[in-house]
């Protein structure tokens, strides 16, 4: 999908509201107060800046209003991108989120994850990198596909193998709402690709927004109708023994649900019934 930027300005918003604050303050200062006590000995240029001085303390306030508002435009952005993953309360509602939204969400949940996060703003084929992360002095790529009825087929994750390692990047991230086929499955197995299908990318948000715990109950506090459940279940995707966990926040705030002992390496969970109330 192509990106538009509008310039300068544009690219403000894209940095925390401090800087253009920082900015707006440094401008001012420097056309209302510093510039009127520049001298030049050149009559010419004299007489230019001889104009300019005079309106120095206007021009200071134009200055600071215009990164003020690149400032409280970036403060808001930042809140509304908060907003907008905290609000993800199933693969629906991902899946419902516009390709930039979408982005968005994911970089916000890899920004809540620890990493220092770049949005891709330039104008460019989708195919590109749309997210680049550093945490732990490496660098690390993203691509997201918010695809509602196909799955991420072995050409996208061909052609970002190619990128990760033109680049040198420690590996790529490969998101997407739905799922990824066989084949391109397959071909990540073994390389510095990581593939974040829909459920993969719900569950980390939920745990990025302290939904799920991740350390384990007092076992002793579960009813053994739970126990023996967890005893008996084993992960449908690797096998591993499957837990009692209880989620601290959101929606699920109070419910147990099992999760995979393997966790983060796999993140696979799923709800427990609700307690009778008779």
């Amino acid at each position: 999908m192509p990106r538009k930027s509008d310039g300068l300005l544009y690219l403000m918003r894209q940095f925390p509201w401090w800087v253009g604050t920082t900015i707006a303050f440094v401008g001012y200062v420097a056309f209302a107060h510093v510039l009127p006590l520049i001298h030049v000995d050149n009559r010419i240029a004299g007489a230019a800046l001889s104009g300019i001085q005079r309106h120095s303390h206007l021009l200071g306030i134009i200055v600071a209003i215009i990164f003020l508002g690149t400032a409280t435009a970036s403060f808001f952005r930042s809140f509304t991108k908060k907003r907008q993953l905290d609000r993800q309360e199933s693969i629906e509602s991902i899946r419902n989120l516009s390709w930039r939204e979408f982005e968005e969400v994911v970089a916000e949940a890899f920004r809540r994850d620890g990493y220092k996060v770049t949005e891709n703003q330039s104008a460019g084929a989708d195919g590109g990198v749309d997210v680049r992360l550093r945490k732990g002095g490496r660098r690390y790529l993203v691509q997201c596909k918010n695809w509602r009825r196909r799955s991420v087929g072995v050409k996208v994750v061909r052609e970002m193998y190619g990128v990760v390692t033109d680049e040198d990047a420690e590996a790529v991230f490969i998101v997407c709402s739905g799922g990824f086929t066989s084949d391109a499955t397959r071909f990540a197995e073994g390389k510095p690709i990581r593939l974040l299908g829909g459920d993969a990318l719900l569950t980390m948000i939920e745990r990025v927004r302290g939904d799920a715990s991740q350390e384990i109950p007092d076992n002793s506090k579960v009813e053994d109708r739970r126990e023996s459940h967890e005893a008996e279940t084993r992960c449908p995707r690797c096998g591993g023994q499957l837990v009692v966990r209880m989620a601290s926040k959101g929606s699920r705030k109070g419910r147990q649900f099992l999760g995979c002992k393997a966790f983060p390496r796999c993140r696979y969970t799923i709800d427990l019934p609700l307690p009778d109330k008779g």
